[in-house]
């Protein structure tokens, strides 16, 4: 499931009118996520979109709410890209439990005695 063929058309219907381009309310501005590596810098916003999604706050009561279809279209992309992350499969989003620190993020060090 991709973010271009299958999120992207969903925010462009629902989503842009607040959140993209010339009004941008909440500092969310889904115009400038293009692509699923856009999509994967911003591993923050996703998360938080699926909770408002999920907890019926977006979009607001005044608007046409997201079909069922399209709810479950942005979580089970955003489920399976933390799936794919989990399983060390590409360049995915990390989450903070799934962020380690490795050797190579730490500056060069040496201990004398």
């Amino acid at each position: 499931m991709g973010f271009e063929d299958k999120v992207r058309p969903i925010l462009e219907k629902n989503c842009l009118e607040c959140h993209g381009g010339k009004k941008v309310k909440g500092k969310v501005d889904f115009s400038k996520i293009l692509t699923e590596k856009d999509a994967d810098a911003n591993f923050e916003l996703w998360e938080t979109v699926v909770e408002v999604i999920e907890a019926g706050e977006m979009p607001p009561e005044d608007k046409t709410p997201l079909s069922e279809e399209d709810q479950k279209t942005i979580v089970d992309w955003y489920q399976i890209r933390i799936a794919s992350e989990h399983r060390g499969e590409g360049d995915r989003f990390q989450t903070a439990s799934s962020f380690r620190p490795g050797v190579s993020q730490y500056p060069a060090v040496a201990f004398w005695i």
